[in-house]
């Protein structure tokens, strides 16, 4: 009987237990994580472009920095002037190359207007970004935008909405440059009040 019993204990004991969470895979998780962190870029000594968020996640295998929680990218002309502010919810950066993938909720603010005049307001950073957000001469709306850095464009495959001082176009497909001066989009149907002739 005794030995029935030790039997059956060392069978119980040996019996595999099922865990309720699986081991999270150790290469999904980042290197680093930061909170309230920013990432200046320059160019000859200038300050070009800042991103920042209110969480970042290094990963340096892949040289990226996946960034969450008011997570905006702002950029300079070489003159110092502000040019554009993103807002999205996610933005992938890769440290190497240099190149943004923005998704969710993606929102452009750039300074441009169509006769090529810029917003200056005396190099007062915050003053720039507060009325280029509020009054941007440019402004695309999507879901998920790229920055190739090798071909310094902005592209998208995704569904855009794009308002200029002249034009409120819809789209699917978007490419342009850096401060929305010179775009292309797809498929466009909109509004447009520019008259023959005009540049668009």
């Amino acid at each position: 009987m005794r030995l029935l019993l030790l039997l059956l204990f060392v069978f119980t004991a040996c019996t595999p237990i099922p865990e309720d969470d699986p081991v999270e895979d150790l290469q999904d998780r980042p290197d680093q994580v930061f909170w309230d962190g920013t990432i200046t870029v320059l160019e000859k000594e200038l300050v070009r472009v800042r991103l920042s968020a209110g969480r970042m996640e290094q990963f340096r295998r892949e040289a990226i920095v996946r960034m969450m929680d008011s997570v905006r990218v702002t950029t300079w002309d070489s003159l110092g002037r502000v040019e554009s502010i993103l807002a999205c919810d996610t933005l992938h950066y890769n440290r190497n190359r240099m190149d943004m993938q923005a998704i969710g909720h993606v929102r452009v603010h750039a300074a441009s207007d169509p006769e090529g005049r810029r917003l200056d307001t005396g190099r007062d950073t915050a003053r720039e970004e507060a009325e280029l957000l509020a009054r941007p001469p440019f402004l695309l709306l999507t879901s998920e935008l790229e920055w190739v850095q090798r071909i310094q464009k902005i592209r998208s495959e995704k569904q855009v909405v794009f308002y200029t001082p002249l034009d409120t176009l819809r789209g699917k497909g978007f490419r342009s440059d850096r401060n929305l001066r010179n775009w292309e989009i797809d498929s466009a149907e909109g509004v447009s009040h520019r008259r023959s002739g005009d540049a668009p």
